[in-house]
């Protein structure tokens, strides 16, 4: 995966109520798995929706593997098509069992006939330790389960990259380790990951690039470990401190 973004600005809102999420972000990165940190508020979930199509920036460009985002509802359609995204809440459907939470997409967005969908979901959940639970709702799920179906839902159409915003946010260590294993199991197989995280033991480990953003700009960028090991910019500096210091 490469992204190319140049100049890249987001405004909430406008005149007195205006609030700039994203401040002309310039960045230039690729690998198989990029991670999103830096402290909250600091414009990453939203630069994940933009790159996602489900927020369009207010000003700038950004290119990714090489071709210009569309800006267009038909070109935008075709982008989300291509792409999984997985948020921090889970968006599971509540009233249908996690086999249908993984199949209905499959089916009304992307073509499946009913029966491949559900060949597909199944052997996905299989896959992913899952089966057991297929025919439950979310809410006899738990938190990491329902994540895991989450994403089930988000790779089953074999899509270009997925993008996951804080997947682990809500869950206790144990769930967590099980959601980061199924990433680092989906980067092994060859899948595109964007992942805005607080894990900062999976950035490290697990991603190819990580991007620092603070106050809606790129403070700092480059391979994950002489980021880590090393940071440039103070400011990355004393994030990395005081979120590594227990």
């Amino acid at each position: 995966m490469k992204l190319e973004l140049a100049g890249l600005t987001k405004t909430f809102g406008s005149g007195v109520h205006a609030h700039p999420a994203l401040r002309g972000v310039d960045l230039a990165c690729e690998g198989r798995c990029i991670a999103l940190i830096g402290p909250s508020g600091g414009g990453k979930s939203t630069l994940l929706r933009v790159l996602a199509g489900l927020e369009a920036p207010t000003s700038g460009t950004a290119r990714w593997n090489g071709a210009p985002l569309p800006n267009d509802e038909d070109g935008l359609r075709a982008h989300r098509r291509r792409i999984g995204v997985v948020f921090q809440a889970y968006n599971l459907f509540p009233h249908l069992s996690a086999l249908e939470n993984v199949t209905l997409p499959l089916e009304k967005v992307h073509g499946f006939t009913p029966a491949a969908a559900r060949e597909r979901a199944r052997e996905l959940l299989a896959r992913f330790h899952l089966e057991a639970h297929g025919m439950k709702k979310p809410a006899a799920l738990s938190g990491g389960q329902r994540q895991r179906v989450a994403i089930v839902r988000a790779v089953a159409a074999q899509p270009q990259a997925v993008l996951l915003d804080e997947p682990t946010s809500a869950l206790d260590p144990e769930m967590t380790v099980e959601v980061l294993d199924m990433l680092a199991e989906l980067k092994a197989e060859g899948r595109d990951l964007l992942v805005v995280t607080h894990a900062m033991g999976f950035a490290r480990q697990a991603a190819d690039a990580v991007v620092f953003l603070a106050e809606g700009r790129v403070v700092e960028d480059g391979p994950a470990e002489p980021l880590f090991a090393a940071p440039r910019t103070e400011e990355c500096r004393r994030f990395l401190a005081k979120v590594l210091k227990y």
